[in-house]
């Protein structure tokens, strides 16, 4: 049976912050041939892409059913659904980037306003179970910081629709805690310039 919503906007954001904060040392892994994005529109043939090519900004549509996602970068990632009415009986988004942490690094993941279930995973670069496993439902806000040591990862995301009413809001946020000794380093620029112009 055909489930009919209005037009909403389901937004999935990632940020991890690494231009300022350079204690945390993560790096995107762009050329693991793991790395995929993948967008499913009711019965139809997945489209799928793997690689490089999912490191980049992609999107796909059918009919009034779209997502995208953007382009892994030092600043992190960003994806979106638009389920629309008449669309497709079910629409999912998947995504899995590689990482590499050098040092240790935190990782805060969470969301508000939540309109669509999904699950947040972070595996270490040998597979197995997930060290992150975050399930997230409908209505739901969530906030969850995790210490991640040096080594490879892989961060997994999966949405779907979860309402038939057309509301819209924020899946959730992939963000790079930034480490008190980069905040300091942050401030002394900050009394630096305003010295220089004085």
């Amino acid at each position: 049976m055909r489930n009919f919503v209005n037009a909403g906007m389901l937004a999935i954001g990632a940020v991890a912050g690494l231009n300022s904060v350079a204690g945390a040392g993560l790096t995107w892994d762009s050329a693991n041939a793991n790395n995929s994005v993948q967008f499913t529109f009711g019965y139809e043939e997945p489209i799928t892409f793997s690689g490089a090519a999912s490191m980049n900004a992609v999107s796909a549509s059918f009919g009034a059913d779209s997502g995208s996602v953007t382009a892994a970068t030092p600043s992190g990632f960003s994806a979106s659904l638009t389920y629309a009415v008449g669309g497709a009986d079910a629409l999912y988004l998947s995504v899995v980037r590689y990482f590499t942490v050098t040092g240790s690094a935190d990782i805060q993941i969470w969301g508000n306003n939540v309109v669509s279930d999904g699950i947040w995973r972070i595996y270490d670069g040998q597979g197995g179970d997930a060290i992150v496993p975050i399930d997230v439902l409908e209505g739901i806000s969530y906030s969850q910081t995790f210490s991640l040591s040096a080594g490879q990862y892989a961060v997994e995301m999966l949405t779907t629709p979860a309402t038939e009413f057309g509301s819209s809001g924020t899946f959730g946020n992939f963000t790079i805690v930034p480490a008190p000794g980069a905040m300091a380093l942050v401030g002394v620029a900050g009394l630096l310039g305003a010295r220089r112009r004085r």
